[in-house]
């Protein structure tokens, strides 16, 4: 666990290298004014009880894949901090090839939410910031539903008793 030492609207864990996780960030920020910030190196975690909404990212190649297999384990497993609400898993597409569905299966199963964001070839040539980089209607889709998964009534912490 890490304590970031501040909070923000979203924690996006990058699972591994080059998850795309600040083409995220800043399209968060340009389209949906969300102040996301990423770590890198485990969940956050707020010592004081702020909770942390966190969104782990991968990419889908095999080295992304399981580093997601690892993190939703641990998630599923219940040993994350209280405060550390994980909203879900979001899957980038490592080339323009159909993902592995049996894989994509495997890691809905496991985790509380997953959402897929295909290849884009101009992601390799423009940075985030760029005024030339755009959004489709389903990128922005997704985007849309990962900010609505932000409402605490959708957070699902696994270690918890289940109630009548």
């Amino acid at each position: 666990m890490v304590d970031p030492g501040h909070t923000a609207d979203l924690w996006i864990y990058q699972l591994h290298g080059g998850t795309g996780a600040s083409t995220l960030q800043e399209l968060l920020r340009r389209y949906h004014g969300l102040d996301a910030h990423i770590l890198a190196n485990g969940w956050p975690h707020h010592p004081g009880g702020e909770l942390a909404p966190t969104l782990a990212i991968a990419r889908t190649h095999g080295a992304g894949v399981e580093a997601a297999r690892q993190a939703m384990t641990q998630w599923g497993s219940g040993e994350l901090p209280p405060t550390t609400r994980v909203m879900g898993l979001l899957l980038v597409s490592d080339g323009p090839k159909v993902v592995d569905r049996a894989a994509l299966k495997a890691l809905r199963a496991m985790s509380p939410a997953v959402w897929h964001l295909g290849w884009v070839d101009q992601w390799r040539t423009l940075t985030p910031q760029s005024s030339e980089h755009q959004c489709s209607i389903r990128i922005r889709m997704t985007l849309s539903s990962i900010i609505r998964a932000l409402q605490p009534a959708t957070w699902v912490n696994p270690a918890a008793p289940l109630t009548p």
